[in-house]
């Protein structure tokens, strides 16, 4: 399992260095690109937690 993060992070950084070299002109798409799927994931994680967190109250009160 990290080996495989580490691989995506290899990855990331090769196209990143690539973008910046070759074509600067895209980097602000590039970040905003990256922003809206870091808003997406935080979102998601939020909600996938909380419906942890809701159904996890829920087994409690069912078990007191």
């Amino acid at each position: 399992m990290v080996i495989r993060l580490i691989t995506f992070f290899m990855i990331g950084i090769v196209l990143f260095t690539l973008i910046t070299l070759f074509l600067p002109q895209l980097l602000s798409y590039f970040w905003m690109a990256l922003s809206v799927l870091l808003i997406i994931g935080f979102g998601y994680l939020s909600f996938h937690y909380l419906r942890k967190i809701f159904g996890m109250i829920a087994q409690q009160k069912k078990n007191h």
